[in-house]
């Protein structure tokens, strides 16, 4: 089954950044989004903004107890990008052709409609 690759794209942005990863690693479940702010020295509003980012790449989950959030963990992202890179799994891109380009086609630009295309 081939990727999706704007979720690829989801997941590494969302690991590109090295608060993000620290985030992650403190994202055990048991350390509320303030004490993570605490440890990374860090406001908390900064660690909630990290962790919407980690949430879209699917990578943690945050629950809520009370006003105290705790993110922990997720394995699916991670699941995701292992299928993006295994060789069986090809990955899809949104912007392929069906046709492969061999540099005769003409590049459609912005106001060609598509029966003005023609190779040149």
């Amino acid at each position: 089954m081939p990727m999706d690759i704007a979720s690829i794209t989801v997941i590494a942005s969302a690991l590109a950044d090295a608060t993000r990863v620290r985030v992650l690693d403190l994202a055990d479940g048991m350390h509320a989004v303030g004490d993570i702010a605490t440890a990374l020295n860090v406001t908390s509003s900064d660690v909630s903004y990290h962790l919407r980012l980690l949430e879209r790449g699917r990578l943690v989950e945050v629950t809520r107890r009370g006003r105290r959030h705790f993110p922990r963990r997720l394995d699916e992202g991670w699941r995701v990008l292992a299928r993006a890179f295994e060789s069986s799994a090809p990955i899809r891109s949104p912007y392929a052709s069906a046709q492969p380009y061999d540099g005769t086609q003409r590049v459609r630009r912005r106001g060609d409609r598509p029966d003005e295309v023609a190779p040149r």
